[in-house]
């Protein structure tokens, strides 16, 4: 008898889950905020401006959130452009690879095709003169025959007025 079945229990809840898969928007936001705060605080460039607009926006202040979120559009937007080109060249590349081994492919079919049509032609030669030398044969053996046959011939009919002579000398010889 099978064991009875029994529904396996997730070990997470839904929440869990969706913050593990990052689906969490306002802390993926929040954390990109401290990272860019901790990057800008490194750099000694003297950003202040950007500076300003972090301190404020963890004072909560709304309007300064609005101006991270367009700050934050415009790194957003670069980031997507760096991304769409590496695409791109990562893109061309493989196009490259693609038509260098069509290319490859392709010379190496027309290079075997070309060394089929030359065994093939020089085989076709080979076997040309075969048929010349044997349709050579075969006109000196119908010589021969023709010359044979016109010898028999001529035997046939010596033989054939032998006969006759003999026919008509035993038909005389009995009357």
């Amino acid at each position: 008898m099978a064991p009875p079945h029994i529904t396996k229990k997730t070990s997470a809840t839904t929440s869990e889950t969706v913050r593990r898969n990052g689906h969490h928007h306002d802390e993926h936001r929040k954390r990109v905020i401290e990272e860019e705060r901790i990057s800008s605080s490194n750099k000694s460039d003297g950003d202040s401006e950007m500076q300003d607009v972090y301190n404020q926006n963890d004072q909560g202040d709304a309007l300064n959130s609005q101006q991270v979120e367009v700050n934050m559009g415009g790194r957003f937007k670069k980031m997507f452009d760096d991304q769409r080109k590496r695409y791109g060249k990562e893109k061309a590349v493989i196009v490259d690879e693609y038509e260098r081994s069509r290319k490859d492919a392709e010379e190496g079919i027309k290079t075997l095709l070309g060394e089929w049509e030359k065994k093939s032609s020089s085989a076709d030669t080979a076997q040309l003169n075969i048929l010349c030398r044997l349709l050579e044969k075969k006109v000196e053996y119908e010589k021969r025959i023709a010359s044979k046959l016109t010898t028999l011939e001529a035997g046939y009919a010596a033989h054939c007025r032998d006969l006759q002579r003999v026919a008509e000398h035993r038909a005389n010889a009995l009357n």
